[in-house]
């Protein structure tokens, strides 16, 4: 590709804009055309010496320890509704005869 030299600027440039109009017609294809944007920003800020590469790293680090602390959350709420859940279905002591072992 691009990269090595081996298509040129404008055929690049015209087969990107041809396969971005082909993925926006699908359904999802402009949140996804959004979202390969922002990786290949996001590459070529890293690939960039300096200041600015340092602050994209930091960045990445705080969104993987975001998403991390946001599935622990998730998993703690779906956890506490369980548990609600299956206190509400267990049968009350008081229903039963005995309350103990063997009735």
């Amino acid at each position: 590709g691009r990269a090595r030299g081996e298509v040129s600027k404008a055929e690049f440039y015209e087969a990107t804009r041809t396969w971005a109009r082909q993925v926006v017609r699908a359904p999802g294809g402009g949140e996804l055309l959004e979202l390969v944007g922002q990786v290949y920003r996001r590459k070529a800020r890293k690939m960039t010496p300096g200041f600015t590469a340092a602050l994209q790293q930091m960045k990445d680090l705080k969104n993987r320890v975001a998403e991390g602390s946001s599935l622990l959350v998730g998993a703690l709420r779906a956890s506490a509704m369980a548990h609600s859940l299956s206190k509400q279905l267990r049968p009350s002591r008081k229903e039963g005869k005995g309350g103990g072992v063997g009735g």
